[in-house]
């Protein structure tokens, strides 16, 4: 009876530490784990991200992606598109999708922070800009709090493989087993979700979209017919 009652406690303390693991639910932070302190004005911009993980090669402020979208029109956009993939590559960047045909083109790309403003000019220089947009995506709480469930999850995680070893009825460690099983694909998928705000902390994004420019001819082209009586 002793038995069981330790083990009953220990089922409970892994899942709430574990965040009720396959539900994708989690408990509210204890005084033990608060959430992150709101930045106040003058502090620095990475006070609140680093708390929880000073020694995460990740710098919290790779953690604020500006997002750039610029539509331009252009003669040539397979010939624009080489020229903007050149700007890119010798800034360092990474190109990591890219489309053309004869009317229009685009391409996204990877830029690093430091060549993002001059890259930006560069793109916008190609051609008649026709719209244009740049966002922020602070992901910064987002992996304070991924983070701070990753932490939770392992300590459930090791608990109910304590128990499971110290457990002598069959029946309880099968349950044990399958719940053992939820919070490891809890703990993959966010892993995935962390690597996802990774990949995206790497640099800014850009988007490109290059439109062919009407010519002369088909402006012409695209006049109102002419109402009776009237004159070209």
């Amino acid at each position: 009876m002793k038995t069981a009652c330790g083990i009953t406690k220990a089922l409970a303390f892994a899942l709430v530490a574990g965040g009720c693991a396959g539900t994708g639910e989690f408990s509210e932070p204890s005084a033990a784990d608060p959430p992150p302190a709101a930045t106040q004005p003058g502090d620095p911009p990475s006070a609140a991200a680093s708390a929880d993980d000073p020694d995460d090669p990740l710098e919290p402020r790779m953690m604020v992606v500006r997002n750039f979208n610029l539509t331009v029109q252009v003669a040539d956009p397979g010939d624009t598109l080489d020229r903007a993939r050149a700007v890119i590559i010798k800034s360092g960047g990474e190109i990591t999708n890219a489309e053309r045909n004869p009317e229009h083109a685009s391409l996204s790309a990877v830029v690093h922070r430091d060549q993002s403003n001059r890259v930006f000019k560069a793109l916008h220089d190609l051609g008649v800009v026709t719209n244009e947009n740049e966002s922020r995506n602070d992901m910064r709480a987002a992996m304070h709090d991924l983070r701070r469930r990753l932490r939770r999850q392992a300590l459930g995680h090791a608990t109910l493989q304590q128990v499971i070893r110290e457990s002598t009825d069959r029946a309880v460690v099968d349950a044990l087993v399958l719940q053992l099983e939820l919070s490891q694909r809890e703990q993959e998928s966010m892993r995935q979700q962390e690597n996802s705000y990774r990949q995206q902390g790497r640099g800014d994004q850009f988007f490109l979209a290059l439109r062919k420019a009407p010519s002369p001819s088909d402006a012409g082209a695209q006049r109102p017919p002419l109402r009776h009586g009237e004159r070209g």
